[in-house]
This record gives structure tokens, sequence and C-alpha cells, in this order.
């Protein structure tokens, strides 16, 4: 093999990325159609209220986006305030390693949260230690403009935007708060009494759950300006079907209470207009950017993962925005166009993401991985090779990276005998749950030669998808060519609880195996999802790699591109490859299939449409991680396949190439 070259090159500032949408807004582009407070709209509520002075801002959950109305000056939170206290008194607790209340704080809190009853509300805040520590806790909280300085909670100055990153904090989670504490403000705020579920519950769809928080106060013009009724509303909305947003209205000026309350009624039941309804749109202007292929096609040849870089003993932490550039080796002398890479994310400073793509290309719209602050996240990357044999690593996030070859196809424009894809119908070969679990340090063989589709001979390398759970300790697991010496080199990483997936292209070894080794123990479940043929079989022209020259999106749910809405549990969707180039005889294909904002954790199988849903997984949706992809080589029929999800969630799939028929 050639030598492996690894540079760090520093990008500067770039738009946010394409999956991660917690962490990074989505395209203004895709955001606008999405996009409640339309010119008509606001033209409209100006003319119904013109002596009202109201601002509003609501981010769908899934895609990250945010759309505001309004003035963006601040306002006096009034008992709004009451769900940064409760916020804060939650971190205060977590600090100290307490996670139970004792009586008399629940007693308060439930008199705050649900009654919005002052006096609670003051011994709280004097508890928590006053306005200094109410406005350290309320940043770690994700307010960054919130002015904590008055003496008066209820004082304190907000604006909606501040207001709504809040919200995604204490009832969305991933943010400071454990989720146990994210769980008990959803408790509190769905259960504010029913002559206070005003505002931004109206207009929802039924079978909704929404956690709210309103406030009121009047002013006499003695302070803060304005004279009348100040009315806010915040909260999140969890629709039927999983999808969730969070809205914050707040208003000044009014005559009466009840006209801001129908103000911020106003408002709820357009954003629920809006944002609860179906996505399903005609695919946009995403498809084209992969259309153009490179070859004709590509022979695979796989090899024992393989060490080509690790950051953490060469170059130090990839800096957010930045880039490395890995050189592959040729396979005898010749430069393949396109590689099989496992790609490892660690040490991540925030949630982000990772795109791998060819040197001397734009960077596409697609991720290959996502990151995941105090997790190790891993993805097979199919990638095309740029110039001079390089590809690079772009992260969003400060970042240690590692990445082990797989293997790589060279262009073979006829017919070939080794090196070809066949896909199958994805066979579970092992389930240790069934049978106990790998302890740690532990090895477990599974023969994979005549089993699942992979004939007992003529098989150079299988494709499966390896899943770990049940893990006590955070660890690694590594999969081999059965019988050979094991590498350094990791499949997958798992945290304590976690589900994790990942698809790997491995070396049958001579006697028909593969080793898995697991460091810290735990169940492992394996499906076999295709192989590739050796120089025994006869020749032929199918199964090549045709890698496209850039990723192309074939589904958004998250936006209705594609021909599916968010998946719901239980629920399939079908998806067409053939926008993005992939001629309807195409045996299988190479995509990232990337969950997003999961309703419940569970699991995603692909499969070629029509075809009967197997015993297998690709993916496995976590609510805690919020984000994760995984890269498969998944049969197709006629250009369609099918991904199932037990629980419901948004689906981003993004094509890297095809299989020749």
């Amino acid at each position: 093999m050639a030598m492996v070259v690894a540079t760090v090159v520093a990008v500067g500032s770039v738009l946010a990325g394409p999956v991660v949408a917690l962490a990074a807004p989505a395209a203004a582009a895709s955001c606008d159609p999405l996009d409640p407070f339309t010119e008509t709209w606001v033209a409209a509520f100006a003319a119904a209220h013109p002596d009202v002075h109201m601002a509003a801002a609501v981010t769908d959950e899934a895609t990250g986006c945010t759309f505001r109305s309004g003035s963006t000056e601040s306002f006096p939170t009034a008992s709004t305030a009451k769900a940064e206290i409760m916020g804060a008194l939650f971190l205060s607790l977590q600090d100290r390693g307490i996670t139970t209340l004792d009586g008399g704080t629940a007693a308060l809190l439930s008199a705050m949260i649900l009654v919005s009853d002052n006096d609670a509300a003051q011994v709280l805040f004097e508890q928590l230690g006053g306005a200094a520590a109410l406005q350290a806790y309320g940043r770690r909280l994700g307010l960054q403009t919130t002015d904590n300085a008055s003496w008066n909670w209820g004082g304190t100055a907000t604006t909606p935007d501040d207001q709504v990153r809040l919200l995604h904090t204490l009832l969305v989670g991933g943010g400071a708060l454990d989720d146990a504490w994210v769980a008990r403000a959803r408790s509190y705020m769905a259960g504010v009494t029913e002559d206070q579920r005003w505002g931004v519950s109206a207009g929802v769809p039924a079978g909704s759950t929404v956690w709210l928080k309103n406030g009121w106060l009047y002013n006499d013009g003695s302070y803060w300006g304005r004279t009348g009724w100040r009315i806010n509303s915040i909260g999140v909305v969890q629709l039927p079907n999983g999808r969730r947003y969070s809205l914050a209205v707040f208003g000044n000026g009014y005559d009466l209470m009840s006209t801001g309350v129908g103000v911020a009624e106003d408002v709820s039941r357009q954003v629920a207009t809006v944002l609860a309804a179906a996505r399903n749109r005609p695919v946009l202007t995403l498809l084209a950017s992969g259309a153009a292929a490179l070859d004709a096609g590509a022979v695979f040849t796989a090899v024992t993962p393989t060490r080509l870089l690790d950051t953490r003993s060469s170059s130090g932490m990839v800096a957010a925005g930045g880039e490395v550039v890995v050189t592959v080796p040729t396979v005898d002398g010749v430069l393949p166009s396109a590689v099989a890479l496992n790609v490892t994310a660690t040490d991540a400073a925030a949630a982000g993401y990772v795109t791998v793509y060819a040197d001397g290309t734009a960077r596409p719209l697609a991720s290959t991985l996502d990151q995941q602050p105090g997790r190790v996240v891993p993805d097979l990357a199919v990638v095309p090779v740029g110039t001079g044999g390089r590809v690079r690593l772009y992260t969003s996030q400060p970042t240690q990276l590692v990445v082990d070859l797989l293997g790589s196809w060279v262009p073979h424009p006829g017919a070939a005998t080794a090196g070809r894809y066949r896909a199958v119908d994805p066979v579970r070969v092992l389930d240790t749950r069934s049978s106990g679990a790998v302890p740690a340090g532990g090895t477990v063989s599974v023969a994979v030669a005549g089993r699942g589709g992979v004939p007992a001979t003529g098989a150079a390398a299988v494709v499966v998808n390896v899943t770990v759970t049940d893990v006590t300790v955070a660890g690694y697991v590594t999969v081999w060519p059965g019988g050979a010496a094991r590498p350094v080199a990791s499949t997958l990483n798992a945290a304590a609880g976690d589900t994790v997936a990942n698809t790997t292209i491995v070396p049958v070894g001579a006697d028909g195996t593969i080793g898995i080794f697991v460091q810290n123990g735990g169940q492992v479940v394996v499906d076999i999802v295709g192989w590739i043929t050796d120089a025994t079989v006869a020749a032929g022209t199918d199964g090549r790699f045709v890698a496209l020259a850039s990723p192309a999106r074939v589904a958004d749910t998250r936006f209705g591109d594609g021909d599916t809405d968010r998946v719901a549990g239980g629920g399939t969707a079908t998806i067409t490859t053939t926008p993005a180039g992939v001629p309807a005889s195409a045996t299988a294909v190479a995509v990232t299939v990337t969950y997003a904002d999961p309703g419940a954790d569970g699991f995603v199988t692909t499969y070629a449409a029509g075809t009967a849903r197997p015993l297998a997984s690709t993916t496995n949706p976590s609510v805690d991680v919020g984000t994760g992809a995984n890269t498969t080589l998944s049969g197709v029929t006629t250009g369609r396949l099918t991904a199932y999800s037990l629980g419901s969630t948004e689906l981003v799939v993004d094509v890297t190439g095809w299989f020749t028929p």
C-alpha cells in the first residue's frame, strides 16, 4: 500500500449543516416554505390589531428552522419566568448529584407551575440565590440575551428568540439538563390548571401534547413603558405524529387581558395550521448535485480494516469548520474511484456533523455522521476519491477523527469475476440476546459462508450490519476476518445504555467466518445485507459500483422533500432513488440513512420495496442521542426502497452510488 498522507486544513466560517437540525439551522431556502409568518398573514394580523405590540418566535424542532414575527425588543417575562426558575432549580440539584425532589420543594414547584403561585416562585427564587444565580443558570439553560438583573423575577427582560432556546433545553432535551429532569419539567408544564391552558395550546390538532406556561401583569405606566396588560405564552407542542415545535408569544399594551390572550391564540392557531400540515411536497433541487456518475462501474477489493488517520495521535483536535485531507492507497498501482471507510468522531465539543467527500469537489449537502458531545460516533462512508487520491473530512464542531480503510472500488469497464456486489434480503445470523452477552474483552466467531444468502464458496467479503446493545460500560467493537489477527481498528462505539448500529464490509476468513471483539461486553446482533464475489465466480458485468460525483438527497421528511412526510411509529416510507440518477434496473444502492427528532427509541429497517420486511435493523433512533446516521448497501426494486420505523421519526436519505444490473 502507498503511504497515507493526512493534512489539516482550516476552512473558517461556513453555513449551518444539513442534518443536525438542533445544533445548526437548515438552509433558509428549505425553511421558507414552512414559515407560518408569511407576508400575507403579517399584513392581515396588523390590520386586525393596529395597536398591538406583539413579538413571536417558533422553532420547528425537526428542522431547526426558527421563524419570527413582530418586534425583537425585550419584554418582561411576568410569570413565564417561572419556567426558567424551575429549570435553574433542576440544574442546581443536578449539580449536587440529587436525583429526587423532597416533599417541600415538590409542593413549591407544583404551586409555582400548576397554579402560577407567586409566593412559591419567590421562595424558590431566593433559595436559588436571587437574580445573579438565576442569570448564571439561565445561560446554561440556553438563554443568551435574557437579563435577570431585576430584584423582581417577573421583571426579567427577555425575547421570544431566547425563550424558544430555553424551551428546547427544558422540554425537548439534549442540553444541560439530564433526561430525568427534562421529564420532570414536562410533567409539571403538562399539568397547568385548565383555566391557564390558553395561548400556545390554541389550534393544535386533537391528540397533541402541550407543555406550557403563561404570564400576565397589568402595567399602570410606572414601569416597562406602555400602559396596559402584558400577556405572554410559551410552550412546546408535540403533534400526534411526534413532530415538535417550540413557541413563545409576548405582547403588551392591551386594554383587556382577554384581548392579549386572543392575540396569543391567533398566533398559535396560525403556527399550528402550518407546522401541523403534512409536508408531502415534490422533490426539490436538493437532488441535482449528485446525478453525475464517475465511471461505468468499479469492482471492490476488501481489506482487513486498516487505520489511515487518527488525529488523537497526529494533528490533534480538528477545529470547527476545519477539514482533514486523507490520501488513500492505490490497488496494485491503480487509483480507486471510490473507497469504503469507517469514520469515527470523538471528543466533540458540541452536537454537529461530519461530511466526507472527494477532494477537488464542492462540499455536498449531505452529512456522513452526526457528532454528539460525550459520545464516540462511527459510520461507514462510501465516498468517491478525488484529486490525487484524496478525500476530505469536514467537521462542523471541534472533534477528533479516526479513519479506517475497509476497501476500494477500482474502475472496471467490462466483465469481471471478483469484486461484484450481491445484495440479499437482510438476514439475521447472530443475536446474542438469545444465547448470552459477549463478556468484556470477549470475541465471538460468526459463520457467514453458506448462511444468509452468502454462498458456501465464492464470497470474498460480506456486508454486515452490526448492532451492540445492553452495554454497561462505554467501549468499542471490532469486526475483522475470521482466523486473522485482530487489527488496530474499531467498527462501532457505544456508550453505556446505548443501542448502536454500523454497517461494515469485511473479508470472509479462510474458515468462512468473521470475528467480533467487544471491548467492554454487551449483546451483539449481526445482519447480513450482501456479499462481494471472489475470483472463482463466473465473469459478469453486474454488481459493479457506480459512484456519484456527490451524494444526492432523495428524501428529507423534515421538509417533505421526497415521497413522504415524517414516518409514523410502525409506519413505512417508500423512497425513490431514480431522481439521483440511479437507473430503475439497479440492483442496490449505497445510502446514508439519518434519523432526526425521534419520538421514541426504536429501530429503522431499510429493504427493497415490494419485498417482505426482514428481521433486521439498519439504524437505531434514540431520543437521548437525537440525531444519528448509518450508511448501508440496500437492495432496491425499480429504483425504490422501503424504510420501516418502529417509532415515529424524521428520516433523511442520501444516495452515494449504485450497483449495476
